[in-house]
């Protein structure tokens, strides 16, 4: 069966109803409405200012690694960056060390 996933973004502007929403969806029971089989909430808070600079390091060599056939890669919270290629799983928390391994990739 087919599931349609929908994603609905929020900015909640206040900090009492930001800190409010998240202590309530942490309690499962204390949730305002019911949830289904079919139907999950995800609730997350948003990355400090200094979470986001370290994930957006990983940019150029997140482009460098599209263009790399055979290449997958996920950032990992808070800022680790994970390439798998031909099986071999490699973990960085540098964006240039990330750089110089995608670059052997590239030219190897």
């Amino acid at each position: 069966m087919f599931i349609l996933q929908r994603i609905c973004v929020r900015r909640l502007y206040t900090i009492l109803t930001r800190m409010k929403l998240l202590s309530l969806w942490s309690q499962p029971y204390a949730r305002p409405f019911r949830t289904t089989q079919w139907i999950s909430w995800t609730v997350f808070p948003d990355h400090t200012a200094k979470t986001a600079k370290a994930r957006a390091a990983f940019n150029d060599v997140r482009r460098q690694l599209r263009d790399i056939e055979g290449a997958r890669y996920g950032l990992l919270y808070p800022a680790r960056l994970r390439i798998t290629y031909n099986g071999v799983e490699k973990e960085f928390v540098s964006a240039e060390e990330a750089s110089s391994y995608v670059k052997t990739l590239a030219n190897g």
